[in-house]
Parts: C-alpha cells; sequence; structure tokens
C-alpha cells in the first residue's frame, strides 16, 4: 500500500491594492475558484520524485541531488518543486501529478498556487502566516525575485463568498462578503507576463529606496510625499499611498454596497498603476478601455504585478459575454483558502 495525499490551492485576484504588500500597505484580492491541485503518491523504495504536469510535455525527476540550476530551461515550471523540496527536511518520493485550471503567466498566482499545493502535501509543517513566509521563501529560491506575500496570504487565508482585507504592516486579515449582484470577469491581455524578467525588482527597489529617504510610507497621511523630491520616486510614493487609500474606501463601499462607487474606484487605481507606478502596458490598457464602454461594467483595472497578464472587471451578472471577447476570459468566484482533499491508503501502481 502505498500512501496518496491530494491538496489544491486557488489562485488569487486582486480587486484593488497592487504593489503595496512588500511596502506594508493594504490590499483587497480574492482566493478564485481557478486552482492547482497537487497528487503525491509516496513509495518509499523510491529514490526520486516523478513529477508530471497537464500544462507542461514531459517530466522531471527530482532525486535528493537535484539543484535549481541544473534542472533543464524547458523546465523552469519545476523550479518551483524543487525548492520546496529543498527545504522540506525528509521529503517524500514517489510520484507527483500536478493538474491546474489557472492560466500561465496571466497574473493570477499560478507560481504561487503550485507552490501551496506540492508545499502541503509535502508536509510543509507550518499554517498559517508561518506557512504564507516560509512560501515567500522557496518562492524567492526558485525564481530570485523578492516579494510581498499578497499572493501566499490571499491564497492559504481564501474565504467562499468574500474579498480579504489585507495589512501587510501587522499582516492581519479582514473578510469583507461580497455583494450578490457582483460579478467577477478576468480577462487576459494576450501578453505573458514573467516577474523574473520584467520590471518588477526595479520597482521593489525603488521602494527601499524611499524607505532610505523618508523611513516606511504611511498610508494614513499624504505629508511624506513632501520628503519625496525625486519625481520617479514621488510617483512611486503617490500610488502606494493613494493605491492603500482605495483600498480601505473599497471596503465601505462593499459594505454599503456601492458597486457603481467601487466600480471607480477601481479605475482609478488602474491610472495609478499605469501612469504613476508604470507597470501597465498598451495591451492592458486598451483592454480596460474597451470593457469600460460595455453597459454594465462598473469597473475594470489590471490585476496582479502588471506588464502584461490579466485584468479583471466587475459587472451587473450577465454583462459581459466572454465567447464575444476574442480573448482568454473567466467569470471567477471568491473560494475557499488551500487545503488538503484527501489523504488515504491505496494500492501499488
Amino acid at each position: 500500500m502505498l500512501d496518496k495525499i491530494t491538496a489544491c490551492a486557488p489562485g488569487r485576484v486582486n480587486l484593488i491594492g497592487d504593489h503595496t504588500d512588500y511596502a506594508y500597505g493594504l490590499s483587497l484580492p480574492i482566493a478564485t475558484d481557478l486552482d492547482t491541485c497537487a497528487t503525491l503518491i509516496i513509495d518509499p523504495s523510491s529514490a526520486q520524485l516523478n513529477v508530471t504536469s497537464d500544462l507542461y510535455e514531459g517530466s522531471v525527476d527530482i532525486t535528493k541531488d537535484t539543484s535549481i540550476d541544473k534542472l533543464p530551461l524547458n523546465m523552469n515550471w519545476a523550479k518551483h518543486i524543487v525548492a520546496l523540496a529543498e527545504s522540506v527536511p525528509n521529503r517524500p518520493f514517489g510520484k507527483l501529478k500536478i493538474k491546474s485550471t489557472l492560466p500561465l503567466g496571466s497574473g493570477l498566482s499560478s507560481s504561487a498556487a503550485l507552490q501551496t499545493a506540492v508545499g502541503l502535501v509535502f508536509g510543509a509543517n507550518r499554517k498559517g502566516i508561518d506557512l504564507a513566509k516560509f512560501l515567500q521563501t522557496t518562492e524567492r529560491l526558485a525564481t530570485g525575485v523578492t516579494g510581498g506575500l499578497l499572493d501566499q496570504m490571499a491564497i492559504i487565508f481564501g474565504k467562499k463568498g468574500s474579498a480579504i482585507l489585507l495589512n501587510f504592516d501587522d499582516l492581519s486579515y479582514e473578510y469583507i462578503t461580497l455583494p450578490e449582484n457582483f460579478e467577477i470577469i478576468v480577462v487576459h491581455s494576450g501578453v505573458r507576463r514573467e516577474l523574473s524578467s520584467s520590471k518588477y525588482k526595479e520597482r521593489f527597489n525603488e521602494f527601499k529606496k524611499l524607505e532610505t529617504l523618508v523611513g516606511r510610507l504611511d498610508y494614513s497621511s499624504d505629508d511624506q510625499l513632501k520628503m519625496v523630491k525625486d519625481r520617479v520616486l514621488l510617483k512611486r510614493a503617490r500610488h502606494f499611498i493613494s493605491e492603500s487609500q482605495r483600498v480601505l474606501q473599497a471596503k465601505e463601499l462593499l459594505h454599503s454596497g456601492d458597486i457603481n462607487s467601487f466600480g471607480t474606484l477601481m479605475v482609478e487605481s488602474h491610472k495609478s498603476l499605469k501612469e504613476d507606478f508604470e507597470v501597465s502596458i498598451p495591451a492592458l490598457d486598451n483592454l480596460v478601455d474597451s470593457l469600460l464602454t460595455i453597459k454594465g461594467v462598473y469597473g475594470a483595472r489590471l490585476t496582479g504585478a502588471g506588464f502584461g497578464g490579466c485584468i479583471v472587471a466587475v459587472c451587473e451578472p450577465g454583462s459581459i459575454e466572454l465567447g464575444s471577447l476574442n480573448l482568454r476570459a473567466w467569470k471567477v468566484s471568491a473560494s475557499d483558502g488551500a487545503h488538503i482533499c484527501t489523504s488515504n491508503k491505496m494500492p501499488n501502481l
């Protein structure tokens, strides 16, 4: 008999509050019903882990000697699994099968979902914030990119029917019930993005420069803006402060059911990401503008890090016909967070 365990981890769509997590601000994501599931069949007699994915051709064998820098270029996706294997003591061997409904390179946290699902089946002995921090570390090992905790916290703490207000200053979170007349549509721009090859690192480093100059930014006050003399850094600071303030406004608007005003905040957020943070591209801008012309669409904005990937729109139910967009698009719902699905004994395969 072999042990079999399956875990699933949702993707993440950020309704508002991007590029605020690594500067101790606020964000309002949902965990989605698009997810990644990992099934591990443990074989104590094996000295390797055979990994396959329905998103990629071929397979990769991971042994105790496998390292990230030894993986072939066409196996970059497996770096996340190797980083986990290197970080989890007494990692298991056998067969690991990955299935996913999350589009790759879309800004919907497919990599973080993969890491979370695999981390759970590997037996990463952590929960909650400790698990999020552990996965943040293994993501850095896999990609070389230092990021915040947005993806990991959204994926771990997701709740069906609710957005999550995340505070990256004290790592607290609060659930915000979404209105019933609230449909969330995600549309891919057609441009795949990779954080490791984008200007994400540059933006991260700009915040570190800001901290050196003025200390940690305070989203509750605009006074620090007067201290920033560098034009580029001023724009970055202005985005952070205004974006975190929009998250607080969004909370109140969702509580009151004012979806029109919530949509307006989304449009303001996209403008800030485009002009002050400079992470949008024409394909994203054009897509946002196009969706805003559709009757029943309250608001739209890029979601995630930018530089490609997806936009998110909120609208009256049925306002957007997905098949008419000529782009990959999904209707998504707020979902529960990552969890172990099954764990049982099975016959040898």
